[in-house]
């Protein structure tokens, strides 16, 4: 069976659209309409039709990801050369930005692996990366970045 079809089970279809979207064996087993069972919420997850189903439906998933994917970052780019054209610098940093974690280049999370012994170290690490941030800007743009030391 290819799974290109829907389960002729409306449980079982359903079933299989929830392990798609993420839920458990078991959540899914009970939101499709069944008791709450692990055994048997594992058996149908077992079942040919069925695995052949979720795994249709989850490359269909992955494909329409990586266009939309393919999407965005065809519009960031378009944004950013449009603000670049008009001069629009906030903007062109904002889809460099977007562009940027879109590809994985900078971190969302920071991870604190040391805590400072002393606050005048952390002002001393903040001056550091505001210096490299500016210098990002400036290469990425040949633009001064304005620093604010207070």
């Amino acid at each position: 069976m290819s799974g290109n079809e829907p389960l002729h089970d409306a449980r079982r279809e359903r079933f299989a659209q929830l392990r798609v979207s993420g839920k458990t064996v078991v959540d899914s087993h009970e939101q499709a309409g069944w008791s709450r069972n692990r055994g048997n919420a594992s058996a149908v997850a077992r079942e040919p039709d069925v695995r052949s189903r979720i795994e249709f439906l989850t490359k269909k998933a992955a494909d329409k990801a990586a266009v939309d994917g393919a999407e965005v970052i065809k519009k960031l780019r378009d944004s950013y050369d449009a603000a670049m054209d008009h001069k629009h610098y906030s903007a062109a940093v904002r889809a460099a930005e977007l562009l940027g974690n879109s590809t994985g280049m900078f971190k969302q999370k920071i991870e604190v692996t040391e805590e400072p012994r002393d606050p005048r170290e952390l002002v001393a690490r903040l001056k550091g990366f505001n210096k490299e941030l500016g210098e990002m800007v400036e290469g990425m743009f040949g633009l001064k970045a304005s620093t604010t030391e207070h």
